[in-house]
């Protein structure tokens, strides 16, 4: 999905032009009230149109970082509705601490369930995996979240060195880019650190492009499709009464 260039600001071009920017959290509630960011109105992104006093200010809008799909429409919907000054923010409410940043840093490693990155598959992201995983290796193609030109499978120990390789061949495009580092369960806590070390030691990473860690490895992503298969299976069968008739 090609997304509308004038409806999305980069952290950096916000730090430099959107002072007198308002932000807009229209993340999930839930995640509204853990994780609130600093001088951000809260709500619904369905209830925002509703609001003409916002109309003339310049407002930003902060989302998951995965919602990309569903940002860059309403920001279309928005402006035709007579809201001339409405962007989202690339990299979503986590991207807000890099606004008052004044050079590029290391990248944060982002927690990501199985959960959100299958919602977020589709959303505009042109994801890039890492992978130290056997059991993700061993897996057909047709069970893979990507196609195989965008995975790149490699030993714990090089998760690193091929993090920052892929980070040097990175090139803005038209279609906003990730990269997640899926393992296997087994070994999560200790790679995680060790690549978490790695990070901190990087002294320059590109803006545009988040790193995420895939919560509880490939086996939560496995469980994960089959328990969503599982209600799609129920879901098309009616329920039996409880008198034991259909």
């Amino acid at each position: 999905m090609a997304l509308t260039a004038a409806c999305w600001v980069s952290p950096g071009e916000l730090r430099r032009n959107g002072q007198a920017a308002t932000l807009i959290d229209v993340r999930p509630a839930p995640l509204r009230r853990a994780a609130p960011v600093a001088q951000a109105l809260q709500m619904d992104l369905a209830d925002l149109a509703g609001k003409r006093f916002l109309q003339q200010q310049q407002l930003v809008l902060l989302g998951t970082g995965l919602d990309i799909s569903a940002l860059d429409l309403a920001c279309r919907q928005l402006r035709a509705q007579g809201f001339d000054d409405v962007v989202a923010l690339a990299g979503g409410a986590e991207a807000t601490s890099r606004v008052q940043e004044t050079a590029v840093g290391p990248p944060l490693l982002q927690d990501l369930s199985a959960r959100d990155w299958i919602v977020g598959l589709g959303q505009g992201v042109e994801w890039s995996v890492l992978s130290s995983s056997r059991g993700f290796q061993a897996a057909s193609t047709a069970r893979r979240p990507v196609s195989d030109a965008l995975w790149l499978q490699t030993e714990a120990g090089m998760l690193g060195r091929q993090l920052d390789a892929l980070a040097r061949r990175h090139a803005p495009g038209r279609y906003r880019k990730a990269v997640i580092v899926v393992v296997d369960a087994s070994a999560e806590a200790a790679q995680r650190i060790a690549l978490q070390s790695h990070l901190q030691a990087t002294d320059h990473w590109p803006q545009d492009l988040p790193v995420y860690w895939l919560s509880g490895g490939w086996q939560a992503y496995e469980a994960q499709v089959g328990h969503m298969q599982a209600i799609e299976k129920t879901a098309s069968h009616r329920l039996q009464a409880p008198c034991g008739r259909w």
